[in-house]
């Protein structure tokens, strides 16, 4: 049977330099989000990671929301939105409305079907969290989180960049 190369091993075969400590980290990352689409695959009743994503945003916000401002806050496209959009509108997670001054711009807003999705599986959701965070205490959360948040600041700086030619 083929060993598994853990990013643990891979990290000290390298040797842990810091060029190898950013590839690892970034492909971590990427890791993760492939583990995560497949985990939300597997327990979310037909919704994807990115659906769960744009529901999670609209009802965290009194006013519905712009397709342009989800796809800003989800790190994602307009158009890319609209799709999601379309596709949780059919599962009658989601409908389009306008708001009264403002007839040519579509937004978002969740149905009565998110907010019983979300009493039927919050304990759910809230007992994966805590697996998935288990043995982290609130500080490591924070430390966490402002490092987050430090990436998805030079990823904004990059995606400028590129859009300038740079």
């Amino acid at each position: 049977m083929e060993e598994r190369i853990t990013i643990e091993k891979f990290a000290q075969m390298m040797g842990l330099e810091p060029i190898w400590l950013k590839r690892l980290s970034f492909t971590s990352i990427l890791v993760s989000a492939n583990m995560l689409q497949t985990m939300f695959t597997n327990t979310l009743d037909g919704l994807t990671s990115k659906q769960w994503l744009l529901l999670t945003i609209t009802s965290s916000v009194e006013e519905p929301q712009t397709l342009s401002s989800i796809g800003a806050t989800m790190g994602c496209s307009r158009q890319n939105v609209k799709q999601i959009t379309d596709i949780l509108k059919k599962k009658g997670f989601v409908e389009y409305c306008k708001l009264e001054g403002d007839k040519n711009t579509i937004r978002v807003k969740p149905t009565m079907k998110w907010v019983e999705y979300c009493e039927k599986n919050g304990k759910t959701n809230e007992a994966i969290l805590d697996q998935i965070f288990d043995n982290f205490s609130k500080e490591d959360l924070e430390s966490f989180f402002k490092n987050y948040c430090k990436i998805v600041e030079n990823i904004e700086k990059v995606n400028q960049n590129l859009g300038q030619g740079v």
